[in-house]
C-alpha cells in the first residue's frame, strides 16, 4: 500500500499501519514559520498615488529584486534601503509576505509607519490602510486571531522624496514590537 507521505510498502495489520500514517501526515502538514519576510521590489514605477495603482502596475511584471529580510524596519531615508541600489530611491513598489505564529487567541493590533503609502493584510483581510502620498506616518488596525498561524502581506510604494517602512504589532501578552 501507499498514501500521502507514505512510500509504497507492505501492508501490516494492527496499529503499526495507523501510527505510520499519522506520523507521515504530521510531517506533511507541519506548519513552518517563515524565516523573515520575503521581499519583492519593482523599480521605475512612476506617477503612483496609492497602493491600488502600485499593485495594478506590478501584477504582471517580474520584480527587479527579491530577497528575504528579518524585519520591516526601514527608517525614513533620502537614499536607498539596505540591499537595494539607487534605482530604488524613488518611484518603486515593495511587497512583503510572511507567516507568523499566533500563540494565543485574542485581539492583535498591527501598525505600519510608512513614507509614502502602505497597506497590511492578515489572512487576505485588509487590517491597516496607510495609503496615499505623505511623509512618515503611522496607522493601525485590529483583528481577532485564533491560535495557529497567520499569513501577513504588506505592500508599499514610494513616489518621491524620502522612503521608509516600519511594521509593528502587539497582542495578548506582549507590547508593541517589530513583526518578525
Amino acid at each position: 500500500w501507499q498514501g500521502p507521505g507514505i512510500r509504497r510498502q507492505r501492508l501490516q495489520g494492527g496499529h503499526g499501519m495507523v501510527r505510520r500514517f499519522r506520523r507521515a501526515r504530521k510531517r506533511r502538514f507541519a506548519y513552518r514559520r517563515a524565516k523573515g519576510w520575503k521581499g519583492k521590489f519593482w523599480s521605475g514605477i512612476r506617477n503612483l498615488h496609492n497602493v491600488g495603482q502600485a499593485i495594478g502596475r506590478t501584477r504582471k511584471r517580474r520584480p527587479n529584486k527579491s530577497f528575504t529580510v528579518r524585519s520591516l524596519s526601514y527608517k525614513s531615508t533620502g537614499g536607498n534601503w539596505k540591499g537595494l541600489d539607487r534605482r530604488f530611491r524613488d518611484n518603486f513598489v515593495a511587497s512583503f509576505t510572511t507567516r507568523v505564529a499566533i500563540k494565543r487567541n485574542g485581539w492583535y493590533t498591527f501598525f505600519t509607519t510608512s513614507d509614502d503609502g502602505s497597506k497590511l493584510w492578515v489572512n487576505n483581510r485588509q487590517v491597516v490602510n496607510n495609503d496615499g502620498l505623505h511623509g512618515m506616518r503611522t496607522r493601525s488596525g485590529r483583528m481577532y486571531l485564533r491560535r495557529g498561524f497567520a499569513n501577513v502581506k504588506v505592500v508599499m510604494f514610494e513616489h518621491g522624496g524620502h522612503a521608509g517602512l516600519v511594521v509593528d504589532w502587539q497582542g495578548p501578552g506582549f507590547r508593541r514590537q517589530r513583526l518578525q
